[in-house]
């Protein structure tokens, strides 16, 4: 297949095609009785009968359970909270689509328990929103949306806790609502918080609509790659990984204020974020100037990224440890999987003042 054909599959075709491809190099190497001595690959091995039984949590999983540990010296949890305007909306409904999805995505049930295992719950109740009326005035609607805003922006999910997520809705006036969502970060990822925000508009204003089967879940991702790290594939991969760090520099040596500090005031640290978009066309300009240079769009912002952490670093190398989709074509439907799948790369911001594009 050409590399043209290639691209112009769907994403699950495309899959299907690198499912054959690795199967194809596991029947050219010398396989022991299991086939897991030699693998060099990670195999999808599932155990839909163990669905509730706990399972370990992923690497990116358990430094968020380590962080949660230290919210006196950092009080921020590992999630992401949104709105969304409506207007005339049916909560009922709203209600019963979420319900829908917390049957079809089994992550949306997962429990972290303090033992650092997580595990999906059989049986929950359906979902309920916290509701609340607010007169159209400018005044009150500020002071309330300050009030949630401060509650749920800052939202620390603890190990044993459920639901991992927290929805409410305002209503201002009669017909103008705003939904509130906060959503932890050891459940889903960006690509698992896409589908679940797509699935449930679809679900919300199509009630009679079947979304499509998913026939692996992430407890059997997450057990398939804990299988690989006996193979020699993994070791392999450790090898690679210890000798780039091997001379990997520090961090960046940037301005920080003392734990102590931060228990003091808390509030004075708050997170915000921060958004500029650049216009469509310039967007375009820029790829097609960056290709001339055989600089990829994602390198081109990771170095604009690392050149705005210079100015404000002591130490003009350092290392960065960026997050990453990890999806391995493991099965078809992987790309429909709800769960955490995000991994981290390691890269070295280097500096060459005679280096430039």
């Amino acid at each position: 297949m050409k590399d043209n054909d290639f691209s112009r599959l769907t994403k699950e075709a495309k899959i299907q095609q690198l499912l054959s491809m690795r199967q194809q190099v596991k029947g050219s190497q010398s396989q022991s009785e299991d086939g897991a001595a030699n693998r060099l690959l990670p195999m999808l091995a599932q155990q839909p009968e163990d669905l509730y039984k706990p399972f370990p949590l992923t690497d990116i999983q358990a430094s968020y359970f380590v962080g949660k540990q230290l919210s006196d010296v950092d009080p921020v949890g590992g999630h992401t909270y949104l709105e969304f305007l409506v207007s005339d909306l049916d909560i009922i409904r709203l209600e019963q689509a979420w319900s829908r999805l917390l049957q079809h995505h089994p992550m949306l049930r997962a429990c972290v328990g303090i033992d650092g295992q997580q595990r999906i719950l059989e049986e929950i109740p359906p979902a309920k929103f916290i509701q609340y009326d607010l007169p159209q005035t400018n005044q009150s609607i500020e002071t309330h949306l300050h009030f949630v805003r401060e509650e749920m922006s800052h939202k620390i999910y603890s190990p044993g806790a459920w639901p991992l997520f927290d929805i409410r809705v305002t209503r201002i006036g009669q017909s103008d609502y705003r939904v509130h969502v906060s959503m932890d970060s050891w459940i889903v990822d960006g690509t698992s918080a896409n589908i679940i925000y797509n699935q449930w508009r679809t679900l919300y204003e199509n009630p009679g609509i079947e979304l499509s089967e998913i026939d692996m879940t992430f407890r059997d991702f997450v057990l398939s790659m804990e299988a690989f790290k006996g193979s020699p594939g993994y070791q392999k991969c450790v090898v690679y990984w210890a000798s780039k760090l091997a001379d990997f520099p520090r961090s960046p040596a940037l301005p920080f204020h003392s734990p102590e500090t931060v228990r003091q005031n808390p509030n004075a640290f708050e997170r915000r974020r921060l958004s500029w978009e650049l216009s469509p066309l310039l967007w375009k300009r820029l790829k097609a100037w960056l290709k001339t240079k055989n600089v990829s769009p994602t390198a081109a912002l990771l170095t604009l990224f690392a050149e705005e952490l210079r100015a404000w670093s002591l130490n003009d190398r350092f290392g960065l440890v960026l997050t990453l989709f990890n999806r391995p074509p493991l099965h078809p439907h992987i790309g429909r999987v709800v769960g955490a799948f995000t991994s981290s790369g390691i890269f070295v911001a280097g500096y060459n003042p005679a280096e430039t594009l």
